[in-house]
Protein backbone atom coordinates (compact mmCIF):
# COMPACT_ATOMS: atom_id res chain seq x y z
CA UNK A 1 0.00 0.00 0.00
CA UNK A 2 1.22 3.35 -0.80
CA UNK A 3 -0.19 6.45 0.29
CA UNK A 4 -0.48 9.98 -1.64
CA UNK A 5 3.07 11.74 0.14
CA UNK A 6 2.73 14.72 -1.76
CA UNK A 7 -0.56 15.20 -0.33
CA UNK A 8 0.16 14.15 3.12
CA UNK A 9 3.32 16.31 3.05
CA UNK A 10 1.10 19.29 1.39
CA UNK A 11 -1.53 18.46 4.53
CA UNK A 12 1.34 18.32 7.78
CA UNK A 13 2.71 21.81 6.58
CA UNK A 14 -0.31 23.63 6.50
CA UNK A 15 -0.98 22.15 9.61
CA UNK A 16 1.97 23.94 11.25
CA UNK A 17 0.52 27.33 9.91
CA UNK A 18 -2.18 26.77 12.09
CA UNK A 19 0.09 25.76 14.98
CA UNK A 20 1.55 28.95 14.48
CA UNK A 21 -1.50 31.41 14.75
CA UNK A 22 -2.87 29.19 17.70
CA UNK A 23 0.71 29.76 19.79
CA UNK A 24 -0.27 33.46 20.22
CA UNK A 25 -3.33 33.47 22.12
CA UNK A 26 -2.88 34.30 26.00
CA UNK A 27 -4.08 30.74 27.27
CA UNK A 28 -1.49 28.19 24.91
CA UNK A 29 0.30 27.46 27.90
CA UNK A 30 -2.42 26.75 30.24
CA UNK A 31 -3.62 23.35 31.26
CA UNK A 32 -7.60 22.82 30.49
CA UNK A 33 -7.49 20.00 33.77
CA UNK A 34 -5.26 18.71 36.70
CA UNK A 35 -3.28 15.75 34.33
CA UNK A 36 -4.47 16.77 30.92
CA UNK A 37 -1.73 19.03 28.67
CA UNK A 38 -2.17 22.75 27.41
CA UNK A 39 -2.11 23.41 23.70
CA UNK A 40 1.50 24.13 23.86
CA UNK A 41 2.16 20.95 25.44
CA UNK A 42 0.66 18.91 22.80
CA UNK A 43 2.36 20.81 20.11
CA UNK A 44 5.43 20.23 21.78
CA UNK A 45 5.09 16.65 22.06
CA UNK A 46 3.82 16.80 18.45
CA UNK A 47 7.44 17.97 17.67
CA UNK A 48 9.24 16.06 19.55
CA UNK A 49 7.65 13.26 17.76
CA UNK A 50 7.94 14.56 14.43
CA UNK A 51 12.01 15.29 14.90
CA UNK A 52 11.96 11.93 15.34
CA UNK A 53 9.96 10.83 12.07
CA UNK A 54 12.43 12.96 9.89
CA UNK A 55 14.95 11.10 11.70
CA UNK A 56 13.60 8.20 10.56
CA UNK A 57 13.02 9.31 7.20
CA UNK A 58 16.80 10.33 6.60
CA UNK A 59 17.99 6.96 7.95
CA UNK A 60 15.53 5.09 5.39
CA UNK A 61 17.37 7.48 2.69
CA UNK A 62 20.82 6.09 3.31
CA UNK A 63 19.79 2.59 2.48
CA UNK A 64 20.39 1.33 5.95
CA UNK A 65 17.44 0.20 6.86
CA UNK A 66 15.46 -3.21 6.84
CA UNK A 67 13.53 -4.86 4.03
CA UNK A 68 10.93 -6.13 6.60
CA UNK A 69 7.73 -5.71 5.38
CA UNK A 70 5.10 -2.93 6.89
CA UNK A 71 2.99 -4.75 8.24
CA UNK A 72 -1.12 -5.29 7.52
CA UNK A 73 -2.36 -4.07 10.69
CA UNK A 74 0.46 -1.14 10.34
CA UNK A 75 -1.31 -0.12 7.17
CA UNK A 76 -5.13 -0.64 8.19
CA UNK A 77 -3.95 2.22 11.61
CA UNK A 78 -2.78 4.52 9.07
CA UNK A 79 -5.53 4.16 6.66
CA UNK A 80 -7.71 4.49 9.26
CA UNK A 81 -6.31 7.65 10.25
CA UNK A 82 -7.85 7.60 13.66
CA UNK A 83 -5.35 7.97 16.56
CA UNK A 84 -5.86 6.07 20.10
CA UNK A 85 -5.36 8.05 23.17
CA UNK A 86 -2.01 6.77 24.85
CA UNK A 87 0.36 8.03 27.46
CA UNK A 88 3.75 9.45 25.56
CA UNK A 89 6.87 7.58 26.09
CA UNK A 90 9.12 9.90 27.99
CA UNK A 91 11.18 10.92 25.95
CA UNK A 92 8.58 12.56 23.69
CA UNK A 93 6.54 14.32 26.64
CA UNK A 94 7.05 18.06 27.34
CA UNK A 95 9.05 19.25 29.77
CA UNK A 96 7.87 20.98 32.72
CA UNK A 97 9.02 24.60 32.15
CA UNK A 98 7.81 24.82 28.56
CA UNK A 99 8.06 28.08 26.97
CA UNK A 100 6.20 30.08 23.95
CA UNK A 101 9.46 30.52 23.05
CA UNK A 102 10.97 26.89 22.96
CA UNK A 103 7.85 25.06 21.42
CA UNK A 104 7.94 28.47 18.55
CA UNK A 105 11.70 27.21 18.01
CA UNK A 106 11.16 23.54 17.50
CA UNK A 107 8.33 23.97 15.61
CA UNK A 108 9.77 26.30 13.05
CA UNK A 109 13.18 23.77 12.74
CA UNK A 110 11.21 21.01 12.07
CA UNK A 111 8.92 23.21 9.55
CA UNK A 112 11.86 24.06 7.83
CA UNK A 113 12.74 20.60 7.52
CA UNK A 114 9.91 19.46 6.15
CA UNK A 115 9.38 21.40 4.01
CA UNK A 116 12.82 20.58 2.27
CA UNK A 117 11.29 16.62 1.95
CA UNK A 118 11.34 15.57 -1.33
CA UNK A 119 8.91 13.59 -2.59
CA UNK A 120 10.13 11.51 -5.08
CA UNK A 121 12.74 10.93 -2.56
CA UNK A 122 10.41 9.94 -0.19
CA UNK A 123 8.59 7.69 -2.73
CA UNK A 124 11.24 5.86 -3.92
CA UNK A 125 12.55 4.68 -1.05
CA UNK A 126 11.84 0.55 -0.40
CA UNK A 127 13.64 -0.11 3.15
CA UNK A 128 11.69 0.24 6.48
CA UNK A 129 13.15 0.93 10.10
CA UNK A 130 10.49 0.22 13.29
CA UNK A 131 8.35 2.35 14.96
CA UNK A 132 7.93 2.10 18.89
CA UNK A 133 4.23 0.93 18.17
CA UNK A 134 3.53 -0.10 14.49
CA UNK A 135 6.55 -1.73 13.82
CA UNK A 136 8.45 -1.49 10.56
CA UNK A 137 7.71 1.79 8.53
CA UNK A 138 8.52 2.78 5.30
CA UNK A 139 9.35 6.41 4.12
CA UNK A 140 6.10 6.96 2.73
CA UNK A 141 4.00 5.61 5.88
CA UNK A 142 6.17 7.54 8.43
CA UNK A 143 5.24 10.67 6.83
CA UNK A 144 1.42 9.01 7.32
CA UNK A 145 1.93 8.84 10.69
CA UNK A 146 3.53 12.09 11.23
CA UNK A 147 0.54 13.72 9.44
CA UNK A 148 -2.48 11.35 11.45
CA UNK A 149 -0.36 11.64 14.87
CA UNK A 150 0.06 16.09 14.30
CA UNK A 151 -3.62 16.00 12.96
CA UNK A 152 -4.69 13.87 16.46
CA UNK A 153 -3.19 16.28 18.66
CA UNK A 154 -4.14 19.76 16.76
CA UNK A 155 -8.06 18.02 17.83
CA UNK A 156 -6.99 17.87 21.68
CA UNK A 157 -4.93 20.91 21.98
CA UNK A 158 -7.92 22.62 19.56
CA UNK A 159 -5.63 23.82 17.25
CA UNK A 160 -6.95 24.75 13.51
Amino acid sequence: MSFDTASDLRDLLALYAAADLASDSPRFLDRPAEGKWSPGEHLYHVEMVNRGVLGALRYIETGRGSSDPVSPDAIAFLQASVFPTRKAPPNVQPPSDLTVEAGAQLRSTNQSRWADVDVDTVSAQTDTIPHPFLGPLGAAEWVRFALIHTRHHHGLAGVG
